[in-house]
């Protein structure tokens, strides 16, 4: 009788982002606020008094896939970044179509990489404590002690391992969860086996 197999390892980021040329373009032709604007080789998008750079490894999946590679990162959930559709009034539906084209576009070049993500709807209410340890939360903090709050209050069975990448540096979020030293099983939920069994990922 052969052996089962091992189950996979690689860690899935459950929230990491691309901003994507298609949408940056459509807000460079923007005239109203959300839009983008070009100042010595670098885009700036510009949300009343939000002003963010776009650096160009920002919209790169290449400089993605190596970033995830250097933290052994196998999947990544991927969303787009701010501004969301919701920013864009009238054009929002719009907006909306071409974010999800651009998702699509790079989940479709790789596969095994990227997913896309989705909401899950709630099969049933319940009481607002029980509700509330019924979620999934991302450990997106630099902070052991806020990770641990999360462990003590939903239990790593909840936890899911996001970096927020290109904003941080997976390696930034890795470290304190190591340094943790939960038992083997739990790091392992955290970084891939909840994710793997919530998307139904194979």
């Amino acid at each position: 009788m052969a052996a089962a197999a091992a189950p996979p390892t690689g860690i899935i980021d459950c929230q990491s982002h691309l901003f994507f040329p298609e949408v940056l373009d459509m807000m460079r032709k923007r005239k109203t606020e959300p839009l983008a604007y070009d100042d010595k080789g670098t885009a700036f998008l510009k949300m009343g008094d939000w002003l963010r750079k776009v650096p160009l490894h920002y919209l790169n999946v290449n400089a993605k896939l190596a970033s995830m590679d250097a933290s052994g990162i196998e999947i990544t959930m991927l969303s787009t970044n701010d501004p969301g559709p919701e920013w864009f009034g009238a054009d929002g539906p719009a907006v909306a179509q071409l974010i999800h084209d651009s998702i699509v576009g790079v989940i479709a070049q790789h596969p095994t990489r990227f997913r896309g993500l989705c909401v899950l709807p709630l099969q049933n209410e319940t009481a607002a404590g029980e509700y509330l340890r019924s979620i999934y939360m991302d450990i997106v903090s630099p902070l052991p002690e806020a990770m641990r709050f999360a462990l003590d209050f939903s239990s790593a069975d909840k936890l899911l391992f996001s970096s927020d990448h290109p904003w941080v540096e997976p390696k930034e979020i890795l470290d304190p969860l190591r340094s943790l030293k939960l038992p083997a099983a739990d790091e392992q939920k955290i970084l891939s086996g909840n994710a793997r069994r919530l998307f139904v990922l194979v």
